[in-house]
């Protein structure tokens, strides 16, 4: 099943924006004045999961399942600029004061079960925590990573940016 996230951006573009990723798609852009899919930018190869815009809307980081980076697509041309390697199965991301916030599996084996063998559960309580990578937005550099709950699906900070608080599925 494809995973949708969704980022308004009103700065970029003389409409309305929302971006929109489903993960064997790429990153749709939506126009918010007449709820229409506008263009889809290429990049369902990487497998685009979560993303987030930065302050000004000229720069949207999105996770990626396939190549486990975030990658930095311009907003204006819809191509991915640089790159840095998370971890394996980067979902959520949140950009605050310069630095992405990107949730990832460290435990987790990844890919389709083979053919005979049943699903992999991934809320085994035994596996290891998710981990968010901190990533240094003017050098594209992951800084340090710190250890989260079990499968953390969502990233959000207190108003004053001294906390992060997350959920955990």
């Amino acid at each position: 099943a494809p995973s949708l996230a969704l980022a308004a951006s009103l700065a970029h573009a003389a409409a309305p924006t929302a971006y929109v990723t489903t993960e064997n798609a790429g990153v749709g852009v939506i126009d918010l004045d007449n709820l229409s899919l506008d263009k889809t930018w290429d990049v369902g190869k990487d497998g685009p999961r979560g993303l987030s815009l930065n302050k000004d809307g000229t720069r949207l980081y999105v996770a990626n399942k396939a190549t486990s980076d975030l990658s930095e697509i311009d907003t204006s041309t819809g191509k991915v600029v640089r790159r840095v390697k998370i971890g394996k199965n980067p979902e959520f991301v949140r950009v605050f004061g310069g630095h992405a916030y990107v949730t990832y599996e460290p435990g987790e084996s990844g890919g389709p079960p083979k053919p005979g063998e049943p699903e992999k559960d991934d809320d085994d309580a035994n596996s290891p925590p998710a981990e968010i990578a901190i990533v240094d937005l003017k050098s594209m550099k992951v800084t340090h990573s710190v250890k989260s709950g079990h499968e953390t699906e969502g990233v959000e900070f207190s108003p004053d940016g001294k906390l992060i608080l997350v959920t955990n599925e």
